[in-house]
């Protein structure tokens, strides 16, 4: 009879580096094992269960160096896997037919957000204009209640404030990755 569970010993350790954890990730599909959800103590001991549908997985080591929530949803929306993490790296797995593919890119997660930083700070400019304007025709008019057109322009400034706020710490955080990889292009 033939074993449906065996142990990895070590891995991250023996392969520093994540393309070759990739590759012995991906021999082991090959081989027909799959690793079960990896958790905190998985640089030391996880299992691999027999799963003959596993030899076309491509595996990924996430190398972002500040994985969050908003890069993690886009790469399931690309149809990967998150299985767990090994040696505090973040693992992916996508299935695939044919050709291998390539692993899913942290330029174009930067490239996104740095879209979503210039839309909000986009917005912030024009809830700003809004309240000038508001402020100005306002108080040009004669006759209106004034603390309709003061609460409005306020509001206005309020809205436009937070949409800085979002766009700065949308920028610090992909400065900052972007920072510590000097080889990857700046959008824009």
């Amino acid at each position: 009879m033939a074993r449906t569970t065996r142990s990895a010993w070590f891995v991250p350790f023996r392969m520093p580096e994540a393309e070759q954890i990739e590759a012995w990730f991906e021999e082991r599909a090959a081989e027909g094992w799959a690793p079960g959800e990896l958790r905190a103590t998985s640089a030391i001991r996880f299992a691999l269960h027999r799963d003959e549908s596993a030899a076309r997985y491509r595996y990924v080591v996430d190398q972002r160096p500040f994985p969050d929530a908003e890069g993690d949803i886009a790469i399931e929306a690309a149809g990967w896997e998150e299985i767990g993490q090994l040696g505090g790296r973040d693992v992916w797995r996508r299935p695939y037919e044919g050709e291998r593919p390539g692993s899913f890119s942290t330029e174009s997660l930067v490239e996104r957000r740095w879209h979503l930083s210039r839309a909000f700070a986009m917005a912030s400019g024009l809830a700003f204009v809004v309240a000038i304007a508001v402020f100005a025709v306002g108080t040009t008019a004669a006759g209106e209640d004034q603390s309709v057109v003061v609460m409005t322009a306020a509001i206005a400034v309020l809205v436009g404030v937070v949409c800085a706020a979002v766009a700065a710490g949308i920028t610090r955080r992909t400065a900052r990755q972007v920072a510590l990889d000097d080889s990857r292009p700046r959008p824009g």
